[in-house]
C-alpha cells in the first residue's frame, strides 16, 4: 500500500502524545533559529566583503567557527554575534517578533 506523504506525516504526529510533538516542535524551532543565524553571518559577511578566514579573524573566532556557524552546526553567542558585527562594519540590533 502507497501512502503519501502527507498522510504518513499525519499518522505520525497523530501516533505520538503532547510531550513528543511538544520536543518536536523545539526542535523545528531551535533548527529555524539557527538557519537564521546562519544567514545573516552568511550575508553580513558577504555584504562587507570578508572571507570566512577575514571575518573569523576580525572577530576572534576563527574561520573553522564562521565557516560551522554559517552552516548552522553552530550557535554564536549574543556576544560574538556583536563582534562579528563590529568586525562587518555593522551593529547588532536585536528585535523581537510574534510568533
Amino acid at each position: 500500500m502507497n501512502v503519501d506523504w502527507e498522510t504518513a506525516e499525519r499518522q505520525r504526529w497523530d501516533s505520538w502524545n503532547d510531550d513528543q510533538r511538544a520536543e518536536y516542535v523545539a526542535a523545528l524551532d531551535e533548527a529555524s533559529e539557527r538557519l537564521d543565524l546562519a544567514e545573516l553571518v552568511y550575508n553580513m559577511r558577504v555584504q562587507a566583503g570578508l572571507t570566512q578566514t577575514e571575518l573569523g579573524r576580525r572577530s576572534g573566532t576563527g574561520q573553522p567557527y564562521v565557516s560551522a556557524v554559517e552552516r548552522g552546526a553552530k550557535t554564536p553567542t549574543v556576544e560574538t554575534l556583536r563582534r562579528m558585527a563590529a568586525a562587518t562594519g555593522q551593529r547588532l540590533r536585536l528585535v523581537l517578533e510574534p510568533r
